[in-house]
C-alpha cells in the first residue's frame, strides 16, 4: 500500500460519526467560489499561486510545480481521511482509480515500448497501491505467467466477500490486467485496454458500494456512468464511430439501459434527446444539448454534466451522519483540485480570464 501500512478496512461500521465531525473541520478549509474567483482573475499564474499562500495549498508557493503540489494535495486529504475513516477503502474508493490508471499505462508502455517500467513517467502519488506492486501485477499478465486457480474461479463478488482492502484492489486489478493483455493480442488495439480497465473500476466502485448497502452512493456512481455513456455516445455521433465501438466500450450500471442508448444511436440526435428527456438528467443537460444538436460542440454538454454530478455531491453537505458526507467532502475535494489544475494550467499559459472561466463548469468561477 502507498502511504497507509497496517491500515484494516471494515465491513461494517457502527458509527461514523468521528469521522464526520474530522471531516466537517477539513471542509471548512475548502475554497470558496470568491477565493476560485479571485484566483481565476488574478494578472498572471505568479499572483494566482500567491492568493494560495493562506489555504490548504501554501505548499505550492515555491518551486515545487502547480501540478506536482496538487497531486500531493490530493494523496494527503485522502490518505487523512483514511487514517479515521471506520471503511477507508470504502471511503476511498475514487482515490482508487489512481490504481486503474497506473495499470493501464504499464501495459501500454509494455506493448509500446516492449518493457513494464516504460510505462510511467512520472512518480506515483495516489492510489492505495504502490507503483511496484502495480508493475508486478502488469508484468505478471504481459508476460503470460500463470494465475492461481483458487483465484482464477472468483468472480468480483465472491471475492469481495474473501479479500479485503488492499487484497480486494489486487485482485480486481490483475484480473483486469489479464483480461486487457488478452484483448490486446487479439484485436492489437490499444482502446482494448482502456476498455476493459476502466470496467474493471466500476466494476470494483459499484461492488464496494453493493456491499455496504451504500444507496446514496451507488446512485452517484450510476449518474457517473450514465454521463459518460452519453458523452461518449455524442462524441460517436460526431466523429462517427461505429455502433460495434460503443456496444464494446460503454460502461454497465448506469440507470439509462444501454440498449436504450444504442437504440438512440442508431436513430440519431431526435431518438437521444426523447430518451434524455424520459430522466431527471434533462432539465440540467437542456441547455448543453441544445447547443451540440445545432453546432456539434460538445464542451457545453459535458460542463453541464459536470454541474450535475457536482450537484449530487453537495446533497451529502446536508446530511450530519452516515458515510455520505466523508465520501462527499473527499468527492468536493477532488472536484476542487481539479478546478485549480484548469486555472493554474491556463493562468501559466497566460490565457485570457474569460476563456478560463468558459473552462470551468458549475459557477466555480
Amino acid at each position: 500500500m502507498s502511504g497507509l501500512k497496517g491500515l484494516k478496512s471494515l465491513n461494517n461500521t457502527d458509527s461514523y460519526a468521528y469521522a464526520v465531525g474530522r471531516t466537517k473541520a477539513l471542509e471548512a478549509r475548502m475554497l470558496d467560489t470568491a477565493r476560485i474567483q479571485r484566483i481565476a482573475e488574478a494578472p498572471d499564474y505568479e499572483d494566482a499561486v500567491r492568493y494560495l499562500a493562506d489555504s490548504e495549498y501554501s505548499h505550492m508557493v515555491g518551486d515545487i510545480g502547480f501540478e506536482k503540489a496538487l497531486e500531493e494535495e490530493r494523496r494527503r486529504v485522502h490518505l487523512t481521511v483514511a487514517s479515521y475513516s471506520p471503511d477507508p477503502y470504502f471511503t476511498g474508493l475514487f482515490f482508487s482509480a489512481d490504481d486503474f490508471l497506473y495499470l493501464k499505462s504499464i501495459i501500454k508502455g509494455f506493448f509500446l515500448k516492449g518493457t513494464v517500467e516504460s510505462g510511467i513517467g512520472r512518480e506515483k502519488k495516489a492510489g492505495w497501491l504502490g507503483l511496484d506492486a502495480i508493475t508486478a501485477i502488469a508484468e505478471a499478465a504481459c508476460k503470460d505467467e500463470p494465475r492461481d486457480e483458487e483465484e482464477m474461479k472468483l468472480d468480483f463478488a465472491s471475492a469481495a466477500k474473501k479479500l479485503t482492502g488492499a487484497g480486494y484492489v489486487e485482485y480486481v486489478l490483475r484480473d483486469a490486467a489479464y483480461k486487457a493483455v488478452a484483448a490486446f493480442r487479439a484485436s492489437e488495439d490499444s482502446l482494448d485496454i482502456d476498455v476493459i480497465v476502466d470496467k474493471a473500476y466500476f466494476g470494483y466502485a459499484q461492488q464496494l458500494a453493493s456491499s455496504r448497502k451504500a444507496s446514496w452512493l451507488l446512485s452517484f456512481i450510476a449518474l457517473k456512468v450514465d454521463l459518460m455513456n452519453i458523452v461518449m455516445l455524442m462524441r460517436a455521433i460526431n466523429t462517427g464511430k461505429s455502433i460495434a465501438f460503443l456496444e464494446k466500450s460503454m460502461i454497465d450500471g448506469g440507470n439509462v439501459a444501454l440498449k436504450e442508448l444504442l437504440d438512440a444511436y442508431r436513430e440519431g440526435a431526435a431518438r437521444l434527446q426523447k430518451l434524455l428527456e424520459s430522466t431527471n438528467y434533462w432539465k440540467t443537460l437542456s441547455s448543453g444539448f441544445e447547443i451540440w444538436s445545432k453546432t456539434s460542440a460538445l464542451r457545453p454538454f459535458e460542463m453541464a454534466a459536470e454541474g450535475l454530478l457536482a450537484s449530487y455531491a453537495r446533497q451529502s453537505k446536508q446530511m450530519s451522519s452516515g458515510y455520505e458526507p466523508v465520501v462527499g467532502y473527499l468527492i468536493a475535494k477532488d472536484t476542487e483540485i481539479t478546478i485549480l489544475r484548469k486555472v493554474l494550467t491556463g493562468k501559466s499559459k497566460r490565457l485570457a480570464v474569460p476563456f478560463i472561466r468558459e473552462r470551468l463548469s458549475d459557477g466555480n468561477a
